[in-house]
């Protein structure tokens, strides 16, 4: 249905430019043939070329696989740096694969292919990132996996409370993927993950997931304060918020 919907409107779109086309012609030739007058590509601030839909076309190309990656909730599986590689991809449109079925199901089949890959390398960010360099907190160490790190994480959602800073999104989602993995349990099975969706709704500033607890901050400077789960936690199962440590610390080096 998706695809059918683009290539019925990438239609309409190239037959809507041309009868554009023609009108201006019209008006020009009827009204004022050497002025800038009836220059029907103007808007506000740009100008668009309707004797070509390529533009347009490609922009609504880029916003059709923004959905689609995320009604597939590839980003969910994916790395830190594969995230970031394949926002990139969208933003500039090079090498965007063409809207059809076969294209659709061989980026999902790819990615699902590369899923231990793409765990292994958030296991080695995730390593990164909770060892804050030169850190001001106490609980931050670079040497280790802290029991408790402070991660600026967070901004201001409007009406209250805080969410997740886009731009670090991806990051707090590789936490919960890497210890969902090493505790043998895949990847997160929602497209966020369970502490995101718990920041998102913690009112108070904190809660608990299966495998965290965290409390937030507006000051200094909306941080986030995370742990593994205590008594109960799903991490116990495996010998503790320790060995949950441990064991990525363990894979990285035995990755290297």
């Amino acid at each position: 249905m998706l695809v059918a919907a683009w290539r019925e409107s990438e239609a309409e779109i190239r037959q809507a430019f041309g009868l554009l086309v023609n009108a201006e012609k019209r008006l020009k030739e009827t009204f004022k043939p050497d002025s800038y007058l009836f220059d029907l590509s103007r808007t506000d601030s740009r100008y668009r070329l309707y004797e070509n839909p390529d533009e347009l076309l490609k922009e609504l190309k880029k916003d059709v696989w923004r959905v689609l990656i995320d009604r597939m909730e590839l980003r969910r599986i994916l790395s830190v740096k594969r995230n970031e590689e394949l926002n990139r991809q969208i933003e500039t449109g090079e090498e965007l694969p063409d809207i059809d079925e076969a294209q659709i199901l061989a980026m999902l089949e790819g990615t699902l292919a590369n899923t231990s890959t793409f765990i292994e390398e958030a296991v080695q960010e995730v390593f990164e990132y909770l060892r804050p360099r030169k850190s001001n907190y106490k609980t931050n160490t670079e040497f280790e996996i802290g029991k408790r790190v402070i991660l600026f994480a967070l901004e201001n959602k409007w009406g209250g409370g805080f969410r997740v800073d886009h731009y670090r999104e991806q990051h707090i989602r590789a936490i919960d993927n890497v210890f969902y993995a090493l505790d043998g349990n895949g990847t997160i099975k929602t497209h966020r993950g369970p502490l995101i969706d718990g920041i998102d709704a913690a009112k108070d500033g904190t809660r608990e997931t299966d495998y965290f607890r965290f409390q937030m901050f507006s000051e200094p400077e909306h941080t986030l304060g995370i742990q593994a789960a205590g008594p109960g936690g799903k991490t116990q199962r495996g010998g503790g918020r320790d060995e949950a440590a441990g064991r990525i610390q363990r894979q990285v080096v035995n990755a290297r």
